[in-house]
C-alpha cells in the first residue's frame, strides 16, 4: 500500500512539473513571436507543437513551437497539415528543417528529474530575453 502511495505522489509531482514546463514553454514561444500569431498576426494565441508534444525529448525545443491563434491552430495546422507544412517551409525554414530532421522520432516516458532539468533550462532561457 505504501509503494502505491509513493508512486501516486511521485506521478503528481511529475504532472505538476510537466504543467509548469508547459507554461514556461508557452511563455517562451509567445515571447519569440512577440505575442502574435505567426500565420495571421492576431495578438493572442498559444504554442503549437510541430512535432507532437508526446515526443518528450522534443517537447520544449524552440524550433518545435510556433505561436498560433486558435483559428489558425485548429482550422489550419491540424485540419490542413500539408498546407501548414508548406507554409512553414516558406515562412519559417528553420522550424521546417527541424520538422524534417525529427519527424520520425518516437515518444518516450520521462521521469521527474527530466522535468526538473527542463524547468531550469526554460527558466534560464526566459531570463536571457
Amino acid at each position: 500500500m505504501k509503494r502505491a502511495w509513493i508512486r501516486a505522489r511521485s506521478q503528481t509531482k511529475t504532472a505538476r512539473l510537466r504543467r509548469e514546463c508547459d507554461r514556461l514553454f508557452q511563455e517562451w514561444i509567445r515571447g519569440v513571436f512577440r505575442g502574435r500569431c505567426a500565420k495571421c498576426g492576431v495578438p493572442f494565441g498559444a504554442a503549437h507543437h510541430i512535432i507532437r508534444k508526446e515526443v518528450l525529448h522534443l517537447r520544449y525545443e524552440l524550433r518545435n513551437g510556433v505561436y498560433l491563434c486558435n483559428l489558425c491552430h485548429v482550422h489550419y495546422a491540424h485540419a490542413k497539415p500539408e498546407a501548414f507544412l508548406n507554409w512553414l517551409k516558406h515562412e519559417l525554414p528553420l522550424h521546417y528543417k527541424f520538422y524534417e530532421d525529427h519527424r520520425g522520432d518516437s515518444e518516450g516516458t520521462k521521469l521527474t528529474s527530466w522535468y526538473l532539468d527542463q524547468r531550469e533550462v526554460l527558466k534560464s532561457k526566459l531570463e536571457e530575453r
